[in-house]
């Protein structure tokens, strides 16, 4: 079973680790029998460990085709998701300053070192899995299981805005301290018991995110067409005859 659940795991981590990198793209699609072979596991795992991106909003299915894609963006989807974090996170904020106890506040004044300490470190993957951390840590201290798990499926699904993002509106000179300073100002709330400043600090925190700026920037056309056109010009580099899968 923990090997069972070690390899699915390792599945999990590679498909959002090269969405992260941007070497999965929005339109691509992922095979079971392909990931197997490439990672050295059985397809049991495998299949169970892309069944549970799906749920997380990660991956989607289409009917009567073969495979799992990775969603793709369109504007629509872009302005609800954004929408949906900002009530979502809000509320699973001010819950969390009614319901953390103290080792749940150490817990996220860690995590707010690791991104410091990233971030000086220039090192971009490692503190986007260090806020992804934070982001869950916070809504899991909501301590209900239904938001939890619409909460993943909203934060999964808006990092792959968030990851596109990077060409068309790069991350703010500023070594990534205003998105320190917003973590802790969401800390200190919560550590404070105050509900509404908690909520108020998430709130705050997501608007001033590139995805959302973009997606209620009056810039979401122009970002979809961008990225549309890098899409292709990345594809025409392609050896001939590759599919868009793995």
């Amino acid at each position: 079973m923990e090997d069972q659940l070690g390899a699915m795991q390792k599945v999990e981590s590679h498909v959002l680790s090269r969405i992260v990198s941007r070497r999965y793209l929005p339109g691509d699609r992922l095979t079971e029998p392909a990931l197997a072979e490439e990672l050295g596991l059985s397809r049991t795992p495998v299949r169970h460990a892309l069944s549970a991106l799906v749920s997380d909003g990660v991956l989607v299915r289409e009917e009567g085709r073969r495979g799992y894609l990775i969603p793709r963006l369109t504007r629509e989807d872009m302005t609800e998701v954004f929408s949906a974090r900002e009530v979502l996170e809000g509320f699973m904020a001010q819950k969390a300053a009614l319901a953390a106890t103290g080792e749940d506040i150490g817990c996220l004044r860690a995590i707010n070192a690791k991104e410091e300490a990233l971030a000086n470190l220039g090192d971009v993957e490692g503190y986007c899995a260090a806020n992804d951390e934070f982001h869950m840590a916070v809504a899991r201290m909501a301590r209900n299981g239904y938001l939890m798990k619409a909460f993943k499926l909203v934060y999964w699904r808006s990092q792959l805005y968030v990851h596109a993002l990077i060409d068309f509106l790069p991350p703010s000179e500023d070594g990534g301290s205003q998105s320190l300073l917003e973590h802790r100002r969401i800390v200190d709330a919560i550590e404070r018991r105050d509900p509404e400043g908690a909520r108020r600090a998430a709130e705050e925190h997501l608007r001033s995110t590139r995805g959302y700026r973009i997606a209620f920037g009056g810039r979401e056309a122009l970002f979809l067409d961008m990225f549309e056109g890098e899409k292709r010009h990345r594809r025409g580099r392609r050896a001939p005859g590759r599919e868009d899968r793995i």
